[in-house]
C-alpha cells in the first residue's frame, strides 16, 4: 500500500496499490471511524478522509493476501486567547495565546488583518486567530472583548457660584446616572484635592471639576 503516512485531521489523503486487471481491491480502515473512504472503494486507488486524530491502519485486502500501511493522524491545534473579559472605550490590551504556536494569523471579525505577531493590542471587538502548530496543522478560533460600560457624570449645586472675600460655602454634587459602586475625585483649577466623595463643599474661588471611576476602571469628568 503507498500513499502518506503523516498528515492533519480533516484532511484527504489517496492511497494504492499495483494494479492486477480483474481483481477487486477492498479497502478498510482501523479503527473503522478514524475516517471515511470517500471514493474509489473496489479500486486499486482510494481516497481517505481523515477525521479522528490518532495512530491508524489503511488495509487492502486482495484475494486471500492483506497489506496495510500505518498512519499518524495529528489534530487540529484548538489556540487558547488570554484576554480581559471587558475594555473601557478607546483602551487597548496586549492579548497572546496561552500556549506558543509556530505561526500566527490575527484578523477583524471582518477580516481585517491585525498581524502575524505572536501578540497583537487591540480593543473592544470580535477577532479571529488561525495558528499553525509544528505539525504544520492549522486551527482557528473567534473571540470578544466586550466594552465596559462609562459612568455619566455631571455636577450641580443649589448655591451661588459667584461671591466675594470667600464669604460663601458652595456645595456641589456629582450626578450619575450609572449603577453600581463608584470612586470620586475633585479637582481644583486641575490640581487633585484627594476626596473620595459625591459631594464637595468649599469658599475657595477656582474651577472645580470631578472625576468619576467605575469598577470596571473606565472614568468620566
Amino acid at each position: 500500500v503507498n500513499g502518506p503516512v503523516t498528515f492533519c485531521q480533516k484532511e484527504t489523503a489517496t492511497y494504492n496499490a499495483p494494479l492486477v486487471p480483474g481483481l477487486t481491491y477492498q479497502w478498510s480502515l482501523q479503527p473503522a471511524d478514524a475516517g471515511t473512504i470517500v471514493q474509489g472503494q473496489g479500486t486499486n486507488n482510494v481516497e481517505v478522509f481523515w477525521q479522528t486524530p490518532g495512530n491508524h491502519q489503511i488495509t487492502l485486502h486482495l484475494c486471500n493476501f492483506s497489506a496495510n500501511r500505518t498512519v499518524t493522524v495529528h489534530a487540529l491545534p484548538n489556540p487558547a486567547v488570554g484576554l480581559p473579559p471587558t475594555l473601557c472605550p478607546g483602551a487597548t490590551a496586549i492579548v497572546q495565546t496561552t500556549v506558543p504556536f509556530a505561526a500566527y494569523s490575527w484578523a477583524t471579525s471582518a477580516g481585517a488583518s491585525l498581524g502575524s505577531a505572536a501578540s497583537v493590542d487591540i480593543g473592544a471587538g470580535t477577532y479571529v486567530l488561525t495558528v499553525v502548530d509544528g505539525n504544520g496543522c492549522a486551527g482557528s478560533t473567534t473571540f470578544s472583548i466586550e466594552s465596559a460600560p462609562v459612568p455619566t457624570l455631571s455636577v450641580s449645586t443649589p448655591d451661588p457660584t459667584g461671591f466675594c472675600n470667600n464669604s460663601q460655602v458652595v456645595h456641589m454634587q456629582a450626578l450619575t446616572n450609572t449603577g453600581g459602586s463608584l470612586t470620586y475625585e475633585w479637582f481644583r483649577d486641575g490640581n487633585p484635592l484627594g476626596v473620595n466623595s459625591s459631594g464637595y463643599s468649599t469658599n475657595q474661588y477656582g474651577a472645580y471639576t470631578v472625576q468619576a471611576t467605575n469598577s470596571s476602571g473606565c472614568t468620566a469628568t
